[in-house]
């Protein structure tokens, strides 16, 4: 058995290989746990090379002008051609 540190008082196992297993096992549960609530280092994500946003590489135009528009329905008609609710009160 290797000894780390010798004359070690009772208390904390310092010499047991198990003891250092567990403690970095605990610490790298830590690391997991507080590093979501740290705030990050870094100013702003790195562009997006195929969304055409800004700073992308695609010059045909930001996704959302080319992406599907959806039309808005209530019960099955357009707000535009159903009756005014507030005429109906």
């Amino acid at each position: 058995m290797i000894v780390l540190v010798a004359d070690v008082p009772p208390g904390l196992p310092l010499g047991d290989w198990q003891f250092w297993v567990v403690t970095a096992i605990a610490l790298a549960g830590v690391v997991l746990v507080v590093r979501p609530l740290l705030p990050s280092s870094k100013s702003s994500p790195p562009p997006c090379t195929g969304c055409g946003g800004a700073g992308g590489g695609s010059s045909s135009g930001s996704r959302r002008s080319r992406a599907a528009k959806a039309t808005l329905t209530i019960g099955g008609e357009s707000p535009a051609a159903a009756p005014d609710r507030d005429a109906i009160r």
